[in-house]
């Protein structure tokens, strides 16, 4: 899908030119900016979205429990001394460069968001409210096509806990071998529960 103009900001769904100021939180790219993704060192690189705009209305009594306050659960330790969206992010960086990870937010979540680690404000996407998933997927992909037009781009829940880990980012990393290999647009798979134990498995694939 060809993006629109963005770099001459020219509005694409309520989205104008990059990094542009707002308010106090001029550091951070925002909806009415396309956010500026870190350039691939070559045409064809992985990139990664990870989404972290959630309310986490269901779980908000338990994170109230841990954390004292209403915040969203990719915001909370749950399991151990990280936050989920932490733990999603180190994971993540096993198969992706740092640098070409994306993370849509939503406002209302800035005291909670600016005190995660290993995020720059520049690869922050940020939302005025919560609108589900598809705004901001669509925005990461265009900002990201801006960079790479050939680029395999991985979108990651970022609310989500494995056992084990090693499965998963195999899996990942099987997931993009797919892609090049095949030249396929996009490739999905999940996380099968069976039983008590969790399996990596493909779902479909479609080719241009």
């Amino acid at each position: 899908m060809p993006a629109k103009q963005i770099d001459g900001r020219k509005p694409v769904g309520g989205m104008t030119g990059p990094d542009r100021p707002v308010g106090r939180e001029a550091a951070e790219v925002t909806p009415s900016a396309a956010p500026h993704a870190g350039a691939s060192s070559q045409p064809g690189g992985r990139w990664g979205v990870i989404l972290a705009g959630g309310d986490g209305t269901r779980l908000q009594k338990l994170t109230r429990l841990i954390c004292g306050d209403n915040r969203p659960k990719q915001f909370c330790p749950l399991i151990g001394a990280e936050t989920l969206l932490e733990q999603t992010r180190e994971r993540a960086e096993r198969s992706i460069p740092s640098e070409q990870l994306l993370f849509p937010m939503t406002r209302s979540h800035r005291d909670f968001y600016c005190k995660e680690r290993g995020i720059r404000p520049s690869q922050r996407i940020v939302q005025p409210s919560n609108k589900g998933t598809a705004p901001p997927i669509v925005h990461s992909l265009l900002s990201i096509e801006q960079n790479d037009e050939e680029a395999v781009v991985a979108i990651l829940p970022c609310d989500h806990h494995y056992v084990d880990e090693q499965m998963f980012t195999a899996a990942l990393e099987s997931a993009f071998e797919i892609a090049y290999s095949a030249k396929i647009r996009w490739c999905s798979w999940a996380l099968l529960r069976r039983g008590r134990k969790s399996n990596m498995a493909g779902l479909s694939s479609d080719h241009p």
